[in-house]
């Protein structure tokens, strides 16, 4: 149980995490067992802010997954316009790495392997499953979907979010499709 309470409140933010660790790992100290009431007392909910759980979600087709992330970032106060944008990038990625394993004939785990280095070892599954489910062609509408909804988002700041959560779970089913 405290295993499982650590793990839905770690993750969002590395650094944040690591320190939650630290904390709890000092908090517990001299104890045989680390408890689920451990963990509620000392650890701060340090995966509230992340927009990465968002974009996997999206790039899984996890609609359910996708409402929770998204909850947890409105209530946070961070902007669901970044999470847009996040979503952007990951598919411009996608598109770069799509195109070099079109061109090359590659699998996608060497496309990876050259333009994903600096993606975290937690979401390259998802990425590389992206990449195995995503034509060329798809991955480009997609991204030029994102980028009108970025747009119409800054044209009328008063529909930002709405246009950004409509773009966004329109991707997801898109993702849940393929």
């Amino acid at each position: 149980a405290a295993r499982q309470r650590l793990i839905d409140t770690i993750g969002g933010d590395r650094l944040a995490s690591r320190n939650e660790l630290r904390k709890l790992a000092l908090y517990c100290r001299g104890k045989e067992v680390v408890e689920e009431e451990d963990v509620e007392e000392i650890v701060g909910d340090a995966s509230a802010i992340s927009t990465d759980d968002a974009i996997d979600a999206i790039l899984k087709g996890d609609r359910e997954g996708f409402l929770h992330a998204i909850q947890k970032i409105v209530s946070s106060k961070t902007p669901v316009f970044l999470v847009l944008q996040g979503c952007l990038r990951q598919f411009q990625l996608l598109e770069l790495m799509r195109a070099e394993m079109d061109e090359k004939r590659a699998p996608a785990a060497q496309a990876m392997a050259t333009l994903g280095r600096h993606l975290h070892f937690r979401r390259k599954p998802f990425v590389e499953n992206a990449l195995k489910t995503w034509t060329a062609p798809a991955i480009r509408r997609e991204a030029q979907r994102l980028q009108a909804a970025i747009l119409q988002s800054r044209q009328r700041p008063a529909l930002e979010d709405t246009i950004a959560m409509h773009t966004m779970l329109a991707t997801v089913l898109q993702s849940a499709r393929r």
